[in-house]
């Protein structure tokens, strides 16, 4: 064989196994628990001075939890239910993940419709 393919194949080969190795560290990582930051709330408070800060109120951080809880845990601060479109805003998941966890939920009996497309928790 032509030397020059000899070193190529060696080059592709050196290659291929940093990859695999990296794609190994990137398992276990992802096999870790992960924090999760739910909800971020930011206020504005003026000091003595006139000169604005910023208070980050952030909720405690939650290990694994499910797509119900987290949603359930949005309408639970709810007073008056949440619509679609709210949880769709503060959860990241898209339409068909929230109608799936909407309509299990409210077969369980953990969430109640009041009217189209806005849930409460049941009283």
């Amino acid at each position: 064989m032509d030397n020059n393919i000899v070193l190529e194949l060696k080059k592709i080969t050196q290659k291929v196994i940093a990859l695999s190795l990296k794609t190994e560290k990137v398992i276990e990582v992802l096999r870790k628990p992960q924090k999760i930051k739910v909800f971020e709330k930011i206020t504005e408070t003026k000091k003595e001075d006139n000169k604005a800060s910023i208070n980050k109120t952030v909720s405690q951080e939650i290990f694994h939890m499910t797509g119900t809880d987290i949603v359930i845990n949005i309408i639970k601060k709810a007073k008056k239910g949440v619509n679609i479109s709210l949880l769709k805003e503060k959860t990241g998941f898209g339409d068909k993940k929230i109608w799936n966890i909407v309509f299990r939920a409210a077969q369980k009996g953990r969430l109640k419709r009041i009217s189209r497309g806005v849930y409460s928790l049941p009283k």
